[in-house]
């Protein structure tokens, strides 16, 4: 197959953010056809084709959240932010704390509380104990407050055509051309991505973005198995979740599962990469 790749210009489009050509790849899933329906609701393995596009390297961060909230009214901000009950596993919210914010997580048998600028700090890890919460992808935000977020994103000019990505795109970008399970290939070693084994089941936690270099897809994207599950939206209309994270297995992680989910839906285990306009390419 012979592949022509219109190349963008320098500059044309916003840091973080990958360019994806127009081209084919393979979409779904090669397992039988039991594993295929009755776990990851996908497709049989077929060819399909996008536009060009852009994608976000990582999942949209705390970081990034907080300066959305922040550039709203201050009667709306509060609204913005993640409250998941601290009762509950995966518990996780953002508070105020003075003129700045705190996040508390409770993700399974700790709770932890840090200020911005702070560092969380997980107790008994062996590796990635100490985790800069404000590269957290954000979590515990539905599928219509991100719909707003991408509003603000393209109305501002930070994200030109800023909305959430197609499922199609989303494993186009994750997986690249040849159909394999993860980003690096057919296999996912227990602690290439921030899964169920990457710390043990008493240390499982969200980790900052790119932390997994192991998780990298073909289009340099990281965190694409493991960390946080992404809304996309569905091949036919909806919603639906894609990448898996950090309280779910290997098999979950494959870039071919998928779970619907309705747009009000918020979770601990829950974040977003987003999609952008294709930028001008060079004549």
């Amino acid at each position: 197959r012979e592949v022509s790749i219109a190349m963008p210009l320098a500059g044309s489009f916003p840091a973080g953010y990958v360019y994806i050509p127009a081209g084919a790849f393979l979409y779904g899933s090669k397992a039988d056809d039991d594993a295929r329906t009755g776990f990851f609701a996908a497709v049989p393995m077929h060819e399909r084709t996008t536009p060009a596009y852009l994608i976000g390297r990582t999942e949209v961060t705390v970081a990034d959240w907080i300066e959305y909230v922040q550039a709203q009214p201050t009667a709306a901000q509060d609204a913005l932010l993640p409250k998941l009950p601290l009762t509950l596993l995966g518990g996780f919210e953002i508070t105020r704390d003075g003129t700045s914010w705190r996040a508390t997580y409770h993700p399974r048998t700790h709770t932890y509380s840090a200020a911005w600028g702070e560092d969380l700090v997980y107790a008994g890890r062996v590796t990635h104990e100490r985790q800069d919460w404000r590269r957290f992808p954000i979590t515990g935000v539905s599928a219509l407050e991100v719909e707003q977020y991408a509003v603000w994103l393209d109305r501002t000019g930070r994200l030109p055509g800023a909305r959430l990505c197609t499922e199609v795109e989303w494993e186009r970008a994750a997986r690249g051309a040849d159909g394999r399970d993860y980003p690096l290939g057919d296999q996912l070693g227990p602690a290439d991505a921030n899964i169920d084994s990457a710390h043990g089941q008493d240390l499982m936690g969200l980790d900052e973005v790119g932390l997994h270099t192991a998780s990298t897809s073909p289009f340099w994207l990281v965190d694409t198995a493991g960390n946080a599950f992404e809304w996309s939206r569905a091949d036919g209309g909806g919603y639906v979740l894609r990448g898996a994270s950090y309280f779910y297995d290997r098999k979950t992680a494959n870039l071919a599962n998928r779970q619907v989910a309705t747009p009000d839906l918020k979770d601990a285990n829950l974040g977003v990469r987003l999609c952008g306009s294709a930028p001008h390419v060079a004549e």
